[in-house]
């Protein structure tokens, strides 16, 4: 009775400990693969804020956006475009914009796409001051999406730095230490403007790893704030109106 006595405690301490693995990974937060062509699906609008402190690039909106991967275009209105002597006052444009999705990792385990090398189609964008969209040629990566997967962190860099690891200390500094004008955005999913679902979105991320190594590199936000004049421009613009729900 005893070796049958045996096994049957081995087997039902080994369904104690399956049961407690399910448990805890059913309990845990869901790790989400960045999959950038389901994040700009075809007719989405996909508002920006910049996460980081030095004031430039304060928010984008994407909209208009036709995917076909591995390729993709976009309207992007930004309020990128500002006068050059202080104080500061931002003026809203609408660039035509191409891309083609990317992988970041050499042998992605999942398959999805990344990320994007975007190309701004209008001539004006190389000759911009020392902004996001100095040049006209860029990888934006996803770095970090929700679990509710309409929220994201995208890592942008200018296209001569691309070849850099994405999300890594050495991506962020030149061969001599210089900062390159990479720039960090919190991007939504979303019709209108949702500062509320922006900010549980980055409460969200400063809890994942992403947060923690890009942090210890440089400042960031500490919250996302509503820039009125994004929302008023889009509205104002012809293009970038016709993006919006009636009733906005």
């Amino acid at each position: 009775m005893a070796p049958k006595q045996s096994v049957k405690a081995i087997a039902l301490a080994l369904l104690a400990t399956i049961i407690q693995s399910n448990a805890e990974e059913a309990s845990s937060p869901q790790l989400v693969q960045p999959d950038i062509v389901k994040f700009y699906s075809n007719d989405s609008v996909i508002w920006s804020y910049s996460l980081n402190t030095d004031g430039h690039n304060p928010c984008k909106v994407d909209f208009g956006i036709n995917s076909n991967p591995p390729n993709i275009s976009f309207e992007r209105y930004s309020l990128d475009w500002h006068s050059r002597t202080p104080p500061t006052i931002f003026k809203g444009k609408t660039f035509s914009v191409n891309g083609e999705f990317k992988h970041t990792r050499s042998e992605p385990s999942s398959g999805l796409y990344d990320a994007m090398k975007i190309e701004y189609s209008d001539a004006t964008a190389e000759r911009r001051a020392r902004t996001e969209t100095r040049g006209s040629r860029f990888l934006e990566a996803l770095l970090f999406e929700s679990g509710s997967e309409n929220c994201g962190v995208f890592e942008v860099r200018p296209l001569q730095n691309a070849d850099k690891a994405v999300g890594s200390r050495q991506g962020r500094h030149g061969r001599t230490g210089a900062r390159t004008t990479q720039t960090l955005d919190l991007r939504i999913k979303s019709y209108v403007e949702d500062i509320v679902k922006a900010n549980k979105c980055l409460q969200e991320f400063k809890k994942s790893e992403k947060y923690a190594k890009i942090a210890s590199s440089g400042r960031l936000a500490e919250s996302i704030i509503s820039h009125e004049q994004c929302k008023n421009g889009c509205s104002q613009n012809p293009h970038c109106a016709q993006s919006l729900p009636v009733e906005f």
